[in-house]
């Protein structure tokens, strides 16, 4: 392929140039990737897991006994359980070493994390105009001024 001085190839070696007439076979943007995985998800029935939809998973799964959440849990290879896969995790989590940080995490999902109370103790203090130097009093009222425009003005005070 030849190029001219600037690196582009010339139009001797593209005998045929897209034009409105001599288009690609395949034109447009190609689908993308997650917007059709969605169509085909749907047209199968899966659901999205919205976060009430979740929420309504982990209360029911929290109310479960035992030997219900074992079942649920199973094995991975399990293709028998059609429990979708975030309650099957949910599940194997909750009978393992961190069962009780999953169980905190699965109830403030459902519930939401528990009121804290905070005590606090404010001071009223009021400022004077004598704790503040001159240069300090100067600065103030360049900040406050008397309106927006004129902020950075000195104001005169008489």
């Amino acid at each position: 392929m030849a190029r001219n001085e600037l690196g582009r190839i010339t139009a001797e070696d593209n005998p045929k140039p897209f034009s409105e007439t001599n288009q690609p076979p395949n034109r447009g943007r190609k689908a993308r990737v997650f917007s059709q995985l969605s169509k085909d998800w749907s047209a199968r029935g899966i659901e999205r897991a919205t976060p009430e939809a979740v929420k309504e998973a982990f209360e029911y799964l929290l109310a479960l006994h035992l030997g219900e959440v074992k079942d649920i849990a199973g094995k991975v290879e399990d293709e028998a359980n059609d429990m979708p896969m975030v309650v099957r995790l949910a599940a194997k989590e909750l009978l393992g070493k961190k069962a009780l940080e999953i169980l905190r995490e699965m109830l403030d999902r459902a519930h939401g994390k528990s009121k804290q109370s905070v005590d606090m103790n404010v001071q009223n203090n009021t400022v004077n105009d004598g704790e503040f130097t001159p240069a300090q009093l100067d600065a103030l009222e360049k900040i406050v001024g008397n309106g927006g425009s004129d902020i950075g003005n000195k104001v005169s005070s008489g």
